[in-house]
């Protein structure tokens, strides 16, 4: 058969004669294989015999389509391998035994760096240059890279009550709607220092760094009779009620005289087109029922509005972004505004677990 082993006798050639001679039997160079070149292999062609298999360059030793060994080619140890068709993390073929990766790192990686950025870690922000979502599923990585964190109680806020009653727990602030009261309003207020690096002005803020804020909010009570505004914000003022300068929050209930619905959820910033401007977050607030909301602020790009991990809205119209250093102390404001009587319920606000992160 082609490619089997040969032994060549005194004249040169496989006519060894009648008879094999002890030196043709033993000489290093009496045997040869069928067609033989240089870096062939001699291989096991079946149970009873060997045989000669080509190795050229830029081969790889492996067992081919048919199951024989074979010098594969590149191509074909891709196949192999199922670069050309698998997709996602690597899996094992359960017929052929062979682990099957995707056809490349990108399949699971988003936005790779190029070798540069890669080559300068730990300093690169590649890692952390992808959209991250609140709730913080890499808050560890944002925490130990480009920006610092500010874990806020709910203790030692300021209390102001106008017919609405304020009371501080160690995990939430409570604000609940006096019965049968007059109009009025009621907040609880801290002043956030560290969100400015600017010396002097570290109890004001910079809104031109990136910023994501998280808490938990609970809205409980119905009120169908001129129910109250709520909101829970990060602005430059104490006030209760609307943003009047550079700031962003939440409103819960729509604003018509009276409130068609006092549980819809609403995205509020106000930036430098001088106005508080409202994303619908397409939700209404099922009563005593706790929600994770997430802020998401991008300079000059966008606010978005995240519920339970989910994103509800998005602002990006510039001017509704919040920029610039405010020239004012920067507090996180959680208050209620009674705008009428009440005369037949308690409605309450639940707001805790403060979480913002802002980079450096």
């Amino acid at each position: 058969m082609a490619g089997e082993l040969e032994h060549i006798g005194t004249s040169g050639t496989t006519d060894t004669g009648a008879r094999l001679q002890k030196a043709e039997y033993e000489g290093t160079d009496k045997h040869r294989l069928d067609g033989q070149t240089t870096d062939d292999i001699i291989v096991a062609k079946s149970a009873t015999s060997l045989g000669r298999l080509a190795f050229a360059a830029s081969r790889i030793l492996g067992k081919g389509a048919a199951g024989n060994l074979a010098a594969l080619t590149a191509a074909q140890v891709k196949t192999i391998l199922g670069a050309g068709v698998a997709s996602g993390l690597a899996t094992l073929n359960g017929a052929t035994k062979v682990i099957e990766q995707p056809a490349s790192i990108t399949d699971f990686l988003e936005n790779p760096p190029t070798e540069d950025l890669a080559t300068k870690a730990p300093t690169s922000e590649w890692a952390f240059d992808h959209e991250v979502t609140p709730p913080f599923d890499h808050l560890t990585g944002l925490f130990r890279s480009r920006g610092h964190p500010l874990i806020i109680p709910t203790i030692s806020w300021t209390e102001v009550e106008n017919n609405v009653t304020v009371d501080q727990e160690t995990r939430f602030i409570k604000l609940a709607v006096a019965d049968a009261a007059p109009a009025g309003d009621g907040r609880a207020y801290l002043k956030c220092y560290g969100l400015s690096g600017a010396g002097a002005n570290v109890e004001k803020m910079d809104w031109d760094k990136e910023l994501f804020i998280q808490f938990v909010t609970n809205r409980f009570i119905d009120e169908a009779t001129s129910p109250p505004l709520c909101f829970i914000q990060l602005k430059p003022t104490s006030n209760a009620g609307a943003l009047a300068a550079d700031g962003l929050g939440i409103r819960i209930a729509d604003t018509g005289t009276p409130h068609s619905n006092d549980r819809k959820l609403y995205g509020v910033s106000y930036g430098s087109g001088g106005a508080d401007i409202a994303v619908d977050l397409s939700l209404t607030m099922v009563s005593n029922t706790a929600y994770v909301i997430g802020i998401h602020h991008k300079p000059t790009e966008f606010v978005k509005w995240y519920v339970n991990g989910v994103l509800k809205g998005t602002q990006s119209t510039a001017a509704n972004v919040p920029t610039g250093n405010s020239d004012a102390g920067t507090y996180l404001v959680v208050s209620v505004d009674k705008h009428a009587t009440d005369p037949d319920a308690v409605a309450t606000l639940y707001a805790g677990w403060f979480l913002i992160w802002q980079a450096y």
